[in-house]
Formats: C-alpha cells, sequence, structure tokens
C-alpha cells in the first residue's frame, strides 16, 4: 500500500540527567500529535543499556536479542502515557497514511539506536512485525531544532542525482563492490528518463566539488565512514569526536573530510538530499551536535538526509539503494522509500534463509537513520507525469488465476516462475478439485522487494503442495568460509584507540579509523605468521596480498 502523506507525532527529548557512569535519565513530552499532546514524562535509563548497544553495533546480539532490546528502547521514549497517544494516533489513520515520529532529540541521546524499537500490540510469539521501523505506515525522524530555514523544492521536474563512489587502496579498508551498487543505482533509474545521473569515479574532494559547479539535487556517497574519538566527555563512558567520509586522495590513498568540510562543500548548490551509504556517517559524539556528518549537512541548510549509524554490510547498503530511489523516483514520501530500503534489507539477511551465515548481518535493516528538517511531507518527484508516477511507484504485477477439476499423480503444475522478484505485486489463485501430483504457486531464484499473494483451494490433497518456493531471500551467494586459523591469529589484536577486535595484519581500525601499530603479518588462507617480505606463505603456499 502507497502512503501519500505521513502525519506527524513530535516527541521531544530533554532534560538529560548523568552521573558518575554517563546518561541515567531524561524526560519525554508529546508537544503534537493526531490524539493531542502530553505532558513530560520522567525516564531512568537501564544501567546495563550500553553495554547492549555496544553488543548491537558489534553484531554480536541474535535476533531474540534484537527483541529484547527493542521492547527496552520503546519502554525509554514511550511510556505509557505517551505510548497511548501513539495507538490512538496509528488506530486513527485512513488508508494511504502514516505516522511519522519525528523526535527531537538532545545531545546525548542521538547515539542511541531508536530505529530498532519494538512494540507488540497482539498476543502469541514476538517476531519481526513488532518492529516500528519495519511497519511501512511508521517513520521514525530526527530533527534538529536549527535557527536556519531548510526550503524544500516539491516541483515535479527532472532531477540531477550526483553519485560519489570511492573505494582507496589501503589496507585497514574492506573493498567495496562498488560497481556493483553503481549498476543497481541505474538499474533502479532506468524506466526513469527525468532522473540525470552522474558518478564521480574515483571520489576525490576536487572532483566532487567540479561536478558540484552544475547543481545537484541528489547527492550519494558511497564508500566508507569513519567516526574518529578526540577524547573523553564530561561524563564517565561518553566520548567526543568528529565524524568523516574516505575520499580518494590524489595518490589513491584515502582521504578523510571531516563534517564541516562536506558541509561546505554541499552548501548552496541546491543539494535537496543526501544519502551516505557509509558505515557511521550517522553516529555523532555526546558532546558536540554538530560533529556528526549528518549533523553538520543539516546546519548547511540541506532539507533531509539518510545516513549510517553503524557499520554497514556492503551487499545490505546496495540492496537498500536499489529500493530506496525506485520509490523516490516515483514520488512517493522519503519516509516510505526508507520504509522500502529498510525491507529490502530485511529480506537479504533474513535469518531463517538457508545459508545461515548471512543471518549475522540482519540487524542492518535498523543501520539507516532519516534526518528530515522540512516540514510535512519530503517529496522530490523527478517524473512530471502523475500517471506514470502511480506506474512506477506500484511497480509491475502479475495474476494469474486457475481452476481444474484434477491434477494427477504425473502432473506438475508452476503457476508463476520468475528468476527475481524485486518490486511489484505477484498473485496467485489456484482452485483445484483433486491433486496428487506436484503444485507449486509462485517460484522464485531471488526475492529482494515488492508483495507477493498466494491463495490456494482444494477438495483433496494427496501431493505434494508449496505456496512458493524461494531459492534465496535476495543478494549474492555468501563469501566462503575461511580456512583454518592458527590459535595466535584466532587472537587477534584489539584497537588501542577503542579497544574494539581488529584483524590481524590490519592497518587501520574498521570500528574507529584509528592507525593501528605495526605487528607480525598472517596469512589470509591459513593464519600462520609470516615472515616480513615473504611473498608465499611458508605453511600453506598461498599468494601473499
Amino acid at each position: 500500500m502507497a502512503i501519500n502523506t505521513y502525519l506527524d507525532l513530535v516527541l521531544g527529548v530533554d532534560e538529560v540527567e548523568k552521573d558518575e557512569e554517563g546518561i541515567c535519565g531524561f524526560t519525554v513530552t508529546v508537544f503534537s500529535s493526531p490524539a493531542g499532546e502530553g505532558q513530560p514524562q520522567p525516564r531512568e535509563v537501564p544501567a546495563d543499556l550500553r553495554r547492549y548497544l555496544g553488543r548491537l553495533e558489534r553484531r554480536r546480539l541474535d535476533v531474540d536479542s534484537i527483541v529484547g532490546l527493542g521492547e527496552a528502547l520503546a519502554d525509554l521514549l514511550l511510556p505509557e502515557a505517551v505510548r497511548s497517544l501513539f495507538v490512538q494516533s496509528l488506530d486513527g489513520l485512513d488508508g494511504g497514511q502514516g505516522l511519522r515520529l519525528r523526535l527531537r532529540l538532545a545531545p546525548g541521546l542521538a547515539g542511541i539506536p531508536w530505529e530498532y524499537m519494538y512494540v507488540q500490540r497482539t498476543g502469541g510469539e514476538k517476531d519481526a512485525t513488532g518492529f516500528l521501523a519495519l511497519d511501512p505506515r511508521v517513520s521514525i525522524v530526527r530533527q534538529e531544532v536549527l535557527p536556519v530555514p531548510a526550503d524544500l523544492d516539491r516541483t515535479p521536474r527532472p532531477r540531477r542525482m550526483l553519485v560519489a563512489l570511492a573505494s582507496p587502496e589501503q589496507e585497514g579498508y574492506d573493498a567495496l563492490d562498488l560497481a556493483r551498487e553503481r549498476a543497481y543505482i541505474q538499474q533502479a533509474l532506468e524506466d526513469v528518463p527525468a532522473v540525470e545521473l552522474e558518478f564521480v569515479e574515483p571520489a576525490t574532494v576536487q572532483g566532487v566539488g567540479d561536478t558540484l559547479l552544475h547543481g545537484a539535487d541528489i547527492f550519494h556517497f558511497a564508500g566508507h565512514g569513519v567516526f574518529q574519538q578526540t577524547g573523553l566527555g564530561a561524563s564517565l563512558g561518553s566520548t567526543v569526536g568528529e565524524g568523516n567520509l574516505v575520499f580518494v586522495g590524489e595518490d589513491q590513498k584515502p582521504a578523510l573530510i571531516p563534517a564541516d568540510q562536506i558541509a561546505v562543500n554541499l552548501r548552496g548548490h541546491g543539494v535537496q538530499l543526501v544519502v551516505l551509504g557509509a558505515c557511521q556517517t550517522g553516529r555523532r559524539d555526546e558532546e558536540n551536535v554538530w560533529s556528526g556528518v549528518v549533523a553538520a549537512l543539516m546546519e548547511a541548510q540541506i532539507p533531509a538526509a539518510v545516513a549510517m549509524q553503524y557499520q554497514v554490510w556492503d551487499e545490505a547498503a546496495i540492496a537498500f539503494s536499489r529500493s530506496f530511489y525506485q520509490a523516490l523516483a516515483a514520488g512517493l514520501p522519503l519516509d516510505q522509500a526508507v520504509s522500502a530500503g529498510r525491507v529490502a534489507v530485511f529480506n537479504l539477511c533474513h535469518p531463517l534463509q538457508e545459508d545461515e551465515r548471512r543471518g549475522r548481518y540482519w540487524r542492518d535493516w535498523g543501520v539507516p537513520v532519516l534526518y528530515l528538517r522540512a516540514g510535512g511531507d519530503f517529496v522530490l518527484p523527478a517524473i512530471a507525469d502523475a500517471g506514470l508516477r502511480e506506474t512506477v511507484a506500484a511497480g509491475p504485477r502479475a495474476v494469474v488465476e486457475h481452476r481444474f477439476d484434477e491434477i494427477g499423480p504425473k502432473g506438475k503444475y508452476v503457476g508463476i516462475e520468475a528468476g527475481a522478484i524485486r518490486g511489484g505485486r505477484i498473485e496467485s489463485y489456484l482452485k483445484v478439485g483433486r491433486m496428487s501430483g506436484t503444485v507449486t504457486q509462485v517460484q522464485a531464484g531471488e526475492v529482494t522487494g515488492g508483495d507477493i499473494s498466494v491463495t490456494g483451494e482444494a477438495g483433496v490433497v494427496d501431493g505434494e503442495w508449496t505456496g512458493v518456493r524461494l531459492d534465496s531471500l535476495g543478494g549474492p551467494p555468501a563469501p566462503p568460509e575461511p580456512g583454518p586459523v592458527s590459535p595466535l591469529a584466532a587472537a587477534g589484536s584489539r584497537c588501542p584507540a577503542c579497544g574494539e577486535p581488529v584483524e590481524p595484519g590490519a592497518r587501520f581500525c574498521p570500528s574507529c579509523g584509528a592507525e593501528m601499530p605495526a605487528g607480525p603479518r598472517f596469512c589470509h588462507q591459513c593464519g600462520a605468521e609470516v615472515p616480513a617480505g615473504a611473498r608465499y606463505c611458508p605453511q600453506c603456499g598461498a599468494e601473499l596480498a
């Protein structure tokens, strides 16, 4: 169902209290909602919340644990009085309406991943339907309160999109499949001629600046982002630092560009939306409200931004972009475009797939953060014709309806067969008097988006009946399992700056970007220690990178 407009429920979260351990309390106030306003509600932060958030960031929580964390976050932000207004507002929506939770957060609370809030409204077993951010009717938005305007051009007209691709050649930074992301962005917009795409690769600051001289409506960065810690905050456990995007330098090495420099380069060029498909670009420290990349963009009067608050799997970022841009170009609200991207990541990394390793990236659907300063719905339609916008928004639709008196023992029926389902709606209806053969109503190799509806009726079933048969829920094959690792290599090392685990031989910490001290090298294949200058591993003979 397309959401045409979102109603605002504005939450003010402030009056932060701290002790020697950090933030211990705050108040929540409903400033406005479709169901009315509320009085300030005091909240007490659980002592173990920081520990659970650290485990979430490092992908060390299973699905049940993330549900539990989501319930704790919802209890904090949506206490009884606030939740009553939320439920009344949600239940009062008309068809085609959604509810936008617009969060005005005190700086110390911006680092909490509220996008994982979980509210179960029915009995029975807890499942993913309770996550608010996975419900397209609910949008979770961060709003910075600033004394500067954020003008939005909602006129349906051709749009220009600038895509900066940066994957510097240096140890410590994972290689990114930017060619695939580029292809998926092109694929998502190939039927939208009103969007002019321009790519800058490899993305240098000067190259992006030169291209921006012609203006742009959307700026998309695909690459790495790092949050560099510069010290401790005012309370125990808090940190201060600055967000950076990792561009490519003239020597093809990493060039860390701080938040304010990025904002200065984008300001004044007509940019309406910034999408940062980079790790940790949505993060900021607890003391300086303008340290994060996105916060700096808001100060530069850019109306909206989407960024990542944690590290995100490369394939998840690609899946998000593909669904996100197709919805946005069709003129759907930005809130629903973000929702479409989340669902694509959720499908890609579902833990019940045959390949369980992909499930470790399941939490990535909650990594995107939406910042929105413009009032009302943010729509950026590139297609002027309303009928064509509706067609693109709905996606393709396939309907198959069959009725048979009997499917015999040797009979085989496949209603719809597709290599990949990336959007639209698939509907299959089958009615059989007696079935003793093999029935598959929908068979697909890959599903990364869209809706599938299957209905079947039979008088007698003696054979095999499958509603939907999938090879996978989307995405490329997972990487091969690594070879055996020696005890020394398995122990690895930890970053001296942030204390997070670092792969043996890495030059930079993947969590905070700090340069690692020189140490012994290890074979990527078997984990054996390798002498300095060796080209091949003395243990297994593998060629060394």
